[in-house]
């Protein structure tokens, strides 16, 4: 909340009924130590220029989103932030427009049922993205530009080859030379464990989209991709994680994971 979303110190504890100095206790002693002010403030101006942008896009946004479009596509063709999007969303939909996404976005899996893409497409928008970028991608930076240049996701890329490493090779695209640091091997125990962790820290399971944000910003986190390879459907990972005892869900759903 603080990192990715910058909320104050008084909010978060307001949210968890803790005092500000509590709050502020438990951040400096996590694995990433204090936020920098300037980082919270950095992240609220940022937050303001793009609600102060969306206010004339709202009408684009909730088509958009009626139409069942995920949250990340209408990001990239608007051109706000996903807090924009949700604080449109929470503001203005009606339970009608909650119908009707709910119905299109059924109607977007079943057409999506047979694969999208064949692995040579896959393997040449793996191949046009390190061309345009001038090195082979990281999956940061082909999740980036994926959507911009309608091509498949990158996790309907890593589920396909399971994994990036092997994705590259495919494409015969050396594995990426920029420092990533320490490369952790989440499995799914390990995966499980990061998730608990999150919805413990969240009060609530987190959202898929939600937990993307934040694994993107957190070396501890397996990628969202990655926990959609190793646990399987993201409703069946919430449902485990809100049932009683979630910290031993994986081996007591160990058959909806397999």
């Amino acid at each position: 909340m603080r990192l990715v979303a910058g909320w104050t110190l008084t909010q978060i504890g307001g949210r968890y009924g803790l005092s500000r100095q509590r709050v502020a206790q438990i951040i400096d002693s996590s694995g990433r130590g204090r936020v920098p002010c300037r980082h919270v403030s950095a992240i609220r101006r940022l937050q303001r220029m793009s609600a102060s942008r969306a206010d004339g896009r709202a009408g684009e946004v909730m088509s958009l989103w009626r139409q069942g479009v995920p949250r990340e596509e209408i990001r990239v063709r608007v051109g706000v932030t996903l807090q924009a999007i949700r604080g449109i969303v929470e503001e203005l939909a009606t339970e009608q427009d909650r119908v009707a996404r709910a119905e299109a976005c059924r109607a977007r899996r079943g057409r999506n049922v047979s694969p999208q893409f064949s692995e040579q497409e896959l393997i040449s928008g793996l191949r046009h993205v390190s061309r345009r970028l001038g090195h082979a991608p990281s999956g940061s930076e082909y999740a980036r530009l994926a959507g911009e240049w309608g091509l498949a996701s990158m996790s309907t890329v890593y589920a396909r080859f399971g994994g990036w490493g092997p994705a590259l090779e495919a494409a015969g695209l050396p594995r990426s030379s920029r420092p990533s640091g320490p490369v952790a091997r989440w499995d799914a125990v390990a995966c499980w464990q990061a998730l608990v962790s999150v919805a413990d820290q969240l009060g609530d399971p987190p959202r898929h989209h939600r937990y993307a944000e934040l694994a993107r910003e957190r070396d501890d986190l397996p990628s969202g991709a990655t926990v959609l390879v190793r646990l399987g459907l993201w409703s069946q990972i919430a449902a485990a994680l809100a049932a009683p005892g979630s910290e031993d869900g994986l081996r007591q759903n160990e058959v909806v994971f397999a």
